[in-house]
């Protein structure tokens, strides 16, 4: 774009709007001379050029004419050395010879060297994205972390160095009932920081205010309840069947005992001369039918053929199901049976359990806010706002909350904190996914370093360098923890070796079912007494009258 104009016109040209020069790849400014001429003309075109609409702008050249004919042509650098934003001389217009050095005024790389720039980065800790290291530092070293190595690949191929600033407010930004945006992204809309970091989630209302640059993690919400729990061990002699058996069973043996007593009743009147009288009576049947359940041998025999026949197959069922229940009770005296743990957010609506979240001000405050989803709603109503994401999670190992957070820092987390000597998780990882995010650095509108940070965040994500690293780091801090942990439990574990450690030894607590079991017939034996008693004292009561 060429724009032609006086001097004293362009105040009217340049409206106050940045966005408005910020489009034009190419913009060239002549400023046309008055009369009496003379080295002002320069003066007002650095004001002109370094006017806050032309901040963005990377390729804007101008040119003034001086006293004695010759024309100066200059440009605006921005993001250089100590300067944000500077006026560079590029050549010089003869009438009789032209340009003196025959410059090139618009160079395509003019962000790949920022001379050493400071840019100022908004960042809050946020593991494995940004973890603090030397927190005494205010730039390159106060922390590390996934957001921080793909940061010093961008300055050390563009020559800028940064320094991190932080929101007072400690959020991620949202935009409140008063249309202010909070935390990093309202440092970067006030042009409080340049960009910021920390697992920031791209969204299409913060696109409207700032540009995001190129993704380069795709992460997602997850749900994270507590583990499954154990159901009270007096139970376990009626788990091995599950209740459907339990009523087949017990409907077979109702049946067997009548069918068992008709065969013999019929078999006296029709074939058999030597009929199972035994077997006539319906208590004696339903004997001979119960005892193979209780694994005890009848010492009574049928000498009927049908009688025989259904005998057999009677004791092959009960062998069978003997067997299966006996080997299964085993196991469940020894490994209790669990609850269900929970799988969705309709269960945890509905469960005992509460809900939890870390207020970060963010996109996933915002979802709650503005749900019309009723399980939503029913969440937002009863949640409960924390500081800090460790805090959540110890109450989640204790059964008492559930939570959602982003999966990378949530699974790294429980990996190093909230897991048992084996590597199993603490809580219940249901897989469930709330949200998927795009992890950008939101910038300033029409931020110009912005097409050279898409450019080399492309090519080191399609380097494969964000999931190397990325992996290293959730490898290094699992490696850090797990030394840690042995050489705190070293001492345990070889006295557990010592003791014949993997042995399962049976206490009262796995027999809680049997006690039971013997509990209740006491009782059950003991009421039936007390009736006899009781109906015996009215007998006599009335055999006196």
């Amino acid at each position: 774009m060429v724009a032609v104009a006086r001097g004293e016109a362009w105040q009217q040209v340049l409206t106050g709007d940045a966005g408005a020069w910020a489009g034009h790849a190419y913009t060239f400014l002549l400023l046309m001379p008055g009369q009496g001429v003379d080295d002002d003309d320069t003066r007002e075109l650095s004001s002109i050029l370094l006017h806050r609409d032309l901040r963005f702008g990377v390729q804007v050249v101008g040119a003034a004419r001086k006293r004695d004919g010759e024309w100066s042509v200059y440009t605006s650098r921005l993001f250089s050395g100590d300067s944000r934003q500077s006026l560079e001389l590029l050549d010089t217009w003869v009438p009789s010879t032209g340009f003196r050095q025959e410059s090139n005024f618009f160079l395509s790389d003019r962000m790949n060297n920022l001379r050493g720039y400071t840019f100022s980065v908004a960042a809050l800790p946020y593991s494995p994205f940004i973890i603090d290291a030397h927190t005494s530092l205010s730039g390159p070293g106060k922390y590390r972390g996934l957001e921080v190595f793909l940061l010093d690949v961008l300055a050390e191929s563009m020559n800028f160095t940064y320094r991190f600033v932080a929101p007072d407010d400690h959020q991620w930004g949202r935009q409140d009932k008063n249309g202010v945006w909070t935390g990093m992204i309202g440092m970067v809309i006030h042009e409080e920081a340049d960009w910021a970091v920390s697992d920031i989630t791209f969204s299409p209302l913060r696109e409207a205010f700032v540009d995001f640059c190129q993704p380069f993690v795709y992460d997602a919400s997850e749900l994270v309840t507590p583990r499954a729990k154990p159901l009270p061990r007096w139970f376990s002699p009626v788990r091995p069947f599950t209740w459907q058996v339990w009523l087949g069973l017990s409907v077979a043996v109702m049946v067997a005992a009548p069918f068992l007593c008709l065969v013999s009743r019929l078999s006296h009147t029709t074939v058999h001369p030597h009929p199972a009288v035994w077997f006539q009576k319906l208590n004696n049947a339903a004997m001979f039918v119960i005892e193979p359940v209780f694994q005890r041998g009848t010492k009574r025999g049928i000498n009927i053929v049908p009688g025989r026949m259904f005998s057999g197959f009677w004791l092959l069922f009960t062998m069978i199901l003997c067997i299966s229940y006996s080997s299964s009770l085993t196991s469940f005296l020894i490994t209790p049976a669990m609850q269900p743990p929970i799988q969705n957010l309709r269960q945890l609506v509905t469960s005992h359990i509460g809900w939890a979240k870390v207020f970060f001000g963010g996109v996933q405050n915002d979802l709650l806010e503005q749900t019309k989803d009723p399980v939503l709603i029913a969440l937002r109503e009863g949640v409960q706002w924390r500081d800090s994401l460790e805090d959540i999670l110890q109450e989640v190992v204790k059964g008492r909350l559930a939570t959602w957070d982003n999966s990378i820092t949530t699974r790294l987390l429980i990996a190093l904190k909230y897991s048992d000597s084996k590597g199993q998780p603490l809580v219940h990882l249901p897989g469930f996914e709330l949200l998927q995010e795009r992890i950008a650095w939101p910038m300033q509108k029409h931020a110009s370093y912005k097409p050279r940070f898409d450019e080399l965040i492309s090519r080191v994500v399609e380097g494969g360098l964000v999931q190397k690293w990325l992996e290293d780091l959730i490898f290094e801090e699992q490696t850090l923890k797990r030394m840690e942990r042995e050489e705190d439990t070293g001492e345990a574990e070889e006295r557990g070796h010592e003791s014949g450690e993997g042995q399962v030894v049976l206490t009262l607590e796995h027999f809680q079912g049997p006690f039971c079991v013997l509990l209740l017939g006491c009782l059950a034996g003991g009421i039936v007494l007390l009736l006899e008693l009781l109906v015996n004292v009215i007998l006599n009561s009335k055999r006196q009258q």
